[in-house]
C-alpha cells in the first residue's frame, strides 16, 4: 500500500496534468478541488519541485506547473519520489536486504514475476493516459 504523501502527489500530477501546458495554478486551488490538506501539499510541492516534475513560483500570481509533459511522467516515478517501499510487494523484494531463503523459497521466484508485472504496469501507466479531457480539473 502506497503512502497518503505519495496518494497525494499523485492527485497533484492528476490536477495539473488536466491544465493547458504550463497554466500556473495555485496551491489553494489544488488543495481545495484535490481534497489535500494545505499543510501537506506544501511539503508534497517541495518534492515534487525539487524532483523537477513541477515549477513553482510565488507572489501574487505565482502558482504551481507542470513541469514535464504528462506522457513523461509514469505513475511509478511519482511513487518512487514519494515512498519506495510502496513500490515493494514484499520486502524479501528489496534491493538491499538479500532474503536468506530465496534460493529454496516457493514464494520468491513467484513473487518476483508478481513484482515485474506491477512494477511494469505502474511504469507503463502514464499522467497522459489518466488525463480526462471530459471531467473539469478536480472533478476526477
Amino acid at each position: 500500500m502506497i503512502t497518503r504523501e505519495a496518494d497525494y502527489a499523485i492527485r497533484v500530477i492528476l490536477y495539473l496534468t488536466d491544465l493547458p501546458d504550463k497554466k500556473l495554478v495555485s496551491t489553494m486551488e489544488i488543495s481545495e478541488k484535490m481534497f489535500v490538506p494545505y499543510r501537506f501539499l506544501r511539503k508534497i510541492i517541495r518534492q515534487l519541485t525539487e524532483s523537477g516534475f513541477v515549477s513553482s513560483s510565488k507572489g501574487k500570481s505565482g502558482g504551481v506547473c507542470l513541469n514535464k509533459s504528462p506522457d513523461e511522467v509514469s505513475l511509478y516515478d511519482v511513487i518512487e519520489v514519494f515512498d519506495q517501499r510502496g513500490l515493494m510487494l514484499n520486502s524479501c523484494k528489496q534491493q538491499d536486504e538479500e532474503c536468506q531463503r530465496r534460493e529454496y523459497c516457493p514464494v520468491h521466484k513467484r513473487l518476483s514475476t508478481v513484482q515485474s508485472k506491477i512494477d511494469s504496469l505502474l511504469r507503463e501507466t502514464r499522467f497522459s493516459d489518466l488525463k480526462n479531457s471530459d471531467t473539469p480539473p478536480g472533478q476526477t
